[in-house]
């Protein structure tokens, strides 16, 4: 894959990243009052902002995919754009051991079509075909390999590592399939012309199939052993976050309005770049669990829900759905006012074991 559409591949991804605005609030200081204001602020700007700001995203990311990349590759980006990052894993290993074996028939074909030391058109099509698929297929996996880069460069470093390996194979078999590429316009070009196609051409031909072999080897040897790390270390991730208990579960109605409006401004914050650390992530699901167990303490389950529904979304490494949990918090955030009656006092008691209601 070219340098261009390399580049083309990160700033369609980094396009397509969380753009997300946040507002400070100083939680200690502000009384009940101030937060209802504060997250009917909130509420009318960001919904209003994001709305404008998704499509603006989707009409350029729409855009830039179909000038730079091919349709099939495209949509390959698009889907793991919605992807936790448990399936990006998986359609990074399927989209790699597709480029090998597309290679090969690439390899196979070129190596048939020089056995008897000459090249028919027929044969030349033929090779131009598999190299085609080859050459989409390894833009594919490289574009997915991009795509994780951008999104959890700063949580999974192993992994990251394992990739770069990878990424390295496939970047020394894309310049063999080139080559392969490269000759057979060359022999196109000579035939076209109504002259016989060189020995040194043909044996160009053959050393860059012999070579596309070699380059397999490599990196199916690689593509072997770079899920199983990268597995391993997504499982650790996943107990270590797991664990994550309560450690803070409010009292009265103003602390578990604090404790969710702290969990959205941080989560906003945090995404302000379109993906999260390690660290930002264990903090966010510290807040989240504080404010989940606050919320159903006090029998707001729906809420709690929505605060809980984003966590796993944290877990999962789908930060584009935690755009729409954000939403989801915030029309929860507009009801809990209109029950909250923002003098301090504790919530009223709930009716019929549902949500507390004024």
């Amino acid at each position: 894959m070219s340098n261009f559409k390399l580049i083309a591949f990160m700033m369609i991804l980094t396009a397509a990243g969380l753009m997300i605005g946040c507002q400070a609030v100083n939680e200690e200081e502000a009384s009940a009052a101030d937060l209802e204001a504060t997250v009917a602020a909130q509420v009318e700007a960001t919904v209003a902002a994001e709305a404008t700001q998704q499509a603006q995203i989707d009409a350029a990311v729409a855009g830039a995919l179909a000038t730079a990349v091919p349709p099939a590759v495209g949509a390959a980006v698009e889907s793991a754009m919605a992807s936790t990052e448990e399936e990006l894993l998986v359609a990074i290993d399927q989209a790699v051991d597709d480029a090998l074996v597309a290679a090969e028939n690439t390899a196979a074909a070129a190596a048939a079509a020089t056995a008897d030391d000459q090249v028919t058109s027929t044969e030349i099509e033929t090779v131009t075909v598999t190299a085609a698929a080859a050459d989409e297929a390894l833009a594919e996996a490289e574009a997915l390999i991009a795509h994780y880069f951008t999104q959890y460069e700063e949580i999974a470093q192993s992994t990251i590592n394992e990739l770069n390996d990878i990424e390295n194979e496939l970047a020394t078999l894309n310049e063999s399939v080139q080559t392969i590429n490269t000759t057979l316009v060359a022999m196109n070009e000579t035939l076209a012309a109504g002259v016989a196609i060189a020995d040194e051409t043909i044996q160009t031909l053959e050393t860059a199939a012999q070579q596309t072999s070699a380059a397999i080897q490599g990196a199916q040897q690689q593509a072997n052993e770079w899920i199983t790390a990268a597995q391993a270390e997504w499982q650790t991730r996943q107990a270590e976050w797991a664990a994550i208990a309560p450690t803070t579960i409010a009292t009265s109605g103003d602390e578990a309005l604090a404790q969710t409006l702290g969990y959205v401004t941080t989560l906003q914050e945090s995404l302000s770049n379109g993906t999260l650390s390690a660290d930002e992530a264990t903090t966010l699901l510290q807040l989240g669990q504080n404010a989940s167990a606050s919320l159903r303490s006090l029998s707001f389950d729906q809420m709690a829900d929505a605060v809980t529904q984003a966590n796993t979304a944290i877990m999962n490494g789908n930060w584009p759905s935690l755009s729409a949990q954000m939403g989801s918090i915030r029309q929860n955030f507009a009801e809990f006012q209109g029950r909250f009656d923002g003098a301090g006092r504790n919530l009223p008691q709930p009716r019929n074991g549902r949500d507390r209601r004024p």
